[in-house]
């Protein structure tokens, strides 16, 4: 037993024991306990050393060692130290726990180590667990919490990480965890549950909360971007979940979903095109300013006719909805769906899960799954379904809803567009026509100011159009939208009410086609085009004669949709002209009378 101990100031050029605090090679079974290492007896003050505590022995056996300890007098304070505060190398079965790493003896202020735990090609160790008692404090590190490298099967349960000892302020370390080198089948948290338990807390770190570089990782149960009482923000500074490579890893599951939520980035995202097969279920995805889940961490990703592209996690198709209504009298939600994923690009089943929405249509509580089998696709494709919500959630009848779907191989999609649960029905539709989409609803309801008409564009996010005043006199309303979107259009309207409430009606969708993206005539001296744009850009359009002269040459900003503009063309003599948008590759013939 090593206990009881103030070491400070070995430094990496030490004759002896090469900078290290506390040195264990070829040993088992030692319990160090008790001792302050990197901080001087007052616990407040650096007293570094290069590294803290470090286990190491490629030859003769490093395991079963205990650092710290559940009982009272057991935490050590490993703080200070210029590179690892501890370090673990060809090191299995070792236990970390209770001690304080990244912080003084307060356990509010940082006195940062380089990083706070370190492991390398080392297995089957714990850090932390399932009790306060066991919950290590590794806060105020330079780097990270926790890395591992080249390092399988072990645990992460119970700790703080990026917070003081309460978890309720921000003492940051720069990351939470971070895997490298293909560090696999790793244990980072375990059962949820609102009491003390295998939970890590990772919220307030500069960077990410956790990144995975490996295969078979389980993150489950954990608080990422809160505070310790599962609900006040308390963000990392990036995405709270990163899978930067890496196949087969689950992020959450049956009753065991984390809360993901107020990270300045994504919720979670997946980098590589090759990372696939990686599960994400039944997490609590909300208030993080990038997106809830990010494939490719390329923004939105709409779906594809029949799921042909491929990617991070396949690019699987999310469910679409439609039909969604809920019946307070028997606490049921009903809606129909589909998944547009074609049997050759996709293997059935898919797992469907449900979601209310937050504002940015992120997953925030999970109220439900189904499973959408071969047979719904190919005798449907839509499918009815009802879901009774699971408890706490309570319906008010106004919410947004979302979902995910995963394919039999794992493969978890984004968030699905939003869709709109109202009290009210209004049963809006939409009809395509030849150059605009016309929307029609009912109105029959009193106490309405107005009506505003939104439109998702291709990132999904909803834009106004237009208003409509809530004190027409009852009966069939409508709106034509002249300037659609090519492809993909989705509407819904906003009610205001008198009493200040908004509330959403249905959503419906139309695919606008145009065959022709220019039409261009000449008349009075002046040259009248219309240009339908899928994005706002800039345009250059030419003039040519039919020697192949540049006649005339300018540029025009486009915005999404359709696009009217007049040019002057008096100076050009009487003839044909060929007229070129580069950009669209388009041409089009015109007479100057």
């Amino acid at each position: 037993m090593i206990t009881g101990l103030v070491i400070g100031g070995y430094q990496e050029d030490a004759l002896l024991n090469g900078g290290i605090g506390i040195f264990v090679q070829g040993a088992t079974n030692t319990l160090i306990t008790a001792c302050f290492i990197g901080l001087s007896q007052d616990g407040i003050t650096p007293f570094p050393n290069f590294r803290g505590i470090q286990l190491l022995d490629p030859v003769l056996p490093t395991n079963n060692n205990t650092i710290g300890g559940t009982g009272a007098t057991d935490r050590n304070l490993i703080s200070g130290n210029t590179n690892a505060g501890i370090f673990l190398e060809d090191a299995n079965a070792n236990q970390i726990l209770g001690n304080y790493i990244g912080v003084d003896l307060t356990g509010t202020v940082a006195v940062p180590n380089l990083c706070g735990v370190a492991i390398a090609v080392s297995s089957l160790n714990t850090i932390g667990g399932n009790t306060v008692a066991a919950r290590n404090i590794i806060s105020g590190n330079t780097d990270g919490a926790i890395d591992l490298t080249f390092s399988d099967n072990n645990s992460i349960q119970g700790n703080y990480m990026g917070t003081d000892l309460s978890g309720t302020t921000a003492v940051p370390n720069g990351y939470g965890i971070r895997t490298l080198l293909f560090s696999a089948s790793n244990q980072i948290g375990g059962t949820f549950s609102l009491l003390p338990g295998a939970g890590n807390l990772i919220s307030g770190n500069l960077n990410f909360g956790i990144q995975i570089e490996g295969d078979a990782n389980v993150i489950e149960g954990n608080l990422i971007g809160v505070q310790a009482d599962f609900t006040s923000p308390l963000g990392n500074g990036s995405a709270g979940i990163i899978i930067a490579e890496g196949s087969n890893n689950r992020i959450g599951g049956a009753n065991n979903g984390n809360i993901i939520a107020n990270n300045t980035g994504n919720g979670i995202q997946i980098n590589s095109p090759t990372a696939v097969s990686n599960q994400i279920s039944q997490n609590a995805i909300f208030s993080n300013a990038g997106i809830g889940i990010d494939l490719g961490n390329d923004g939105l990703t709409a779906n594809d006719m029949d799921d042909l592209d491929g990617g991070a996690n396949v690019l699987q198709n999310f469910a679409e909805m439609t039909n969604i209504n809920y019946n307070a009298g028997i606490t049921t939600l009903n809606l129909t769906y589909e998944v547009a994923s074609d049997v050759g690009n996709t293997a059935f089943p898919l797992e469907v899960e449900f979601f209310v929405a937050d504002p940015n249509g992120q997953g925030q509580a999970f109220i439900g799954a189904d499973t959408y089998t071969l047979a719904d696709f190919t005798t449907g494709p839509q499918k009815a379904i009802g879901i009774i919500p699971q408890v706490p959630i309570v319906l008010t009848g106004t919410e947004n809803f979302v979902n995910t779907a995963t394919d039999a191989n794992n493969n978890t999609s984004e968030f699905s567009f939003e869709v709109i649960l109202s009290a009210y029905n209004l049963s809006l539709k939409a009809e395509v026509l030849a150059a605009s989409i016309s929307l029609s609803w009912q109105h029959n309801q009193e106490g309405l100011v107005k009506y505003v008409i939104e439109r998702a564009s291709a990132s999904k996010q909803y834009e106004d159009l237009s208003e409509s005043s809530g004190n027409a006199m009852l009966g069939l309303l409508s709106f034509e939208d002249t300037s659609p979107l090519l492809g993909r259009n989705r509407y819904r309207l906003r009610l205001h009410h008198i009493d200040g409430s908004i509330s959403y009606s249905n959503v419906v969708e139309a695919i606008f086609t145009s065959q022709d993206l220019v039409h261009a005539y000449v008349y009075e001296a002046q040259l009248h085009t219309t240009v339908y744009a899928s994005e706002i850009d800039s345009y250059v359009f030419q003039l040519f004669d039919l020697s192949g002269r540049l006649a005339k040459k300018w540029r025009q900003d486009v915005y999404k949709g359709k696009n009217e503009h007049t040019v002057g063309i008096s100076e050009l003599s009487k003839g044909t002209y060929l007229l070129i948008i580069p950009k669209l590759n388009e041409r089009r013939k015109l007479v100057i009378p």
